[in-house]
């Protein structure tokens, strides 16, 4: 089950924690910042688990002659994308597995020729700063990109926590520890803030243990990038 606390829970429980009820001495403002920072903690120790626990895809079209193209966007500004899963070639509502480019392959485009470009039989990507490369350089089509989203943070007092990510109910004192320490640091509450990034560390290592291998019936394998062809041709696209 997910966690479904909101924003102002959170709030009443880090006070609660660092013995700050009813205080003034942390304005709302740092409180949150406080809680987002060990949220966001929380959520990329989770999602570099690869467990699958968080993704979303977003579909690329493809331009002819445009070889890079920009990254999943909030608001046509922010980069959204955390880490790429997978990247596809659609075709014919079948997906193509596309492999990432090592820069010698840059060279290789000149011998490639039409049926190529159009299909994205060698076509291969590379992430680089806020953009996604492919060489040969597309013709046409469309890309399916797989990622982990960057966290989001709680704004409004009712954003819930599941809002941002799924977490498992319970697993939030990991960030209520935190966000209490920090604020116990501010006070200068040295041994109280100590004992509670104690507790936040024995939390971390259990959930590391507990989020591991989430599908025991098929758990993760290695990835076999040596059969997909070599040289010039590229192979198959993962075919």
């Amino acid at each position: 089950m997910a966690s479904e606390v909101t924003l102002t829970t959170l709030r009443a429980s880090v006070l609660d924690r660092a013995d700050m009820t009813g205080g003034t001495f942390i304005v709302a403002a740092q409180l949150d910042e406080y809680i987002n920072e060990e949220a966001a903690k929380l959520y990329y120790l989770l999602a570099n688990l690869f467990e699958d626990l968080f993704y979303a895809t977003e579909d690329i079209t493809l331009v002819a002659g445009t070889e890079s193209y920009d990254l999943p966007q909030t608001a046509g500004s922010t980069v959204k994308l955390h880490k790429s899963l997978k990247v596809y070639y659609l075709e014919g509502g079948k997906r193509r597995t596309l492999r990432r480019f090592v820069m010698d392959d840059l060279d290789k485009e000149e011998y490639l020729y039409g049926p190529a470009l159009a299909t994205g039989i060698h076509m291969r990507y590379r992430i680089m700063g806020n953009k996604i490369f492919f060489t040969p350089t597309p013709a046409a089509g469309t890309v399916e990109m797989w990622y982990i989203p960057e966290f989001v943070k709680l704004v409004n007092a009712g954003d819930k926590l599941s809002g941002s990510f799924q977490v498992v109910a319970g697993w939030e004192q990991y960030l209520i520890y935190g966000a209490a320490a920090q604020c116990l640091l501010k006070e200068e509450s040295l041994e109280q803030a100590q004992g509670y990034q104690a507790k936040q560390a024995k939390l971390e290592a259990d959930y590391r243990i507990e989020a591991s291998e989430r599908d025991v019936a098929e758990p993760q394998r290695i990835t076999d990038v040596y059969g997909y062809g070599s040289g010039v041709t590229y192979g198959f696209g993962g075919w």
